[in-house]
């Protein structure tokens, strides 16, 4: 898949809707929704580098 023909198409289609107040600020929520997921995701990423790095291997038990 092209990645530059799918951008100029978001473009494109962002360009044909009339910006008035109501689709700017539909337009940025969902920019701030879609930038919270992102940034949660990767803090979770990095929580759980965090915790695997911080686990030591225990020694194995000794059976009776």
């Amino acid at each position: 898949m092209n990645l530059f023909a799918l951008a100029q198409a978001l473009v494109n289609g962002a360009a044909s809707l009339p910006m008035d107040e109501n689709s700017l600020s539909m337009l940025l929520m969902l920019v701030g929704v879609v930038g919270g997921v992102l940034v949660t995701g990767y803090f979770k990423q990095l929580r759980a580098k965090a915790v695997k790095a911080e686990r030591k291997p225990q020694p194995p038990r000794k059976r009776d």
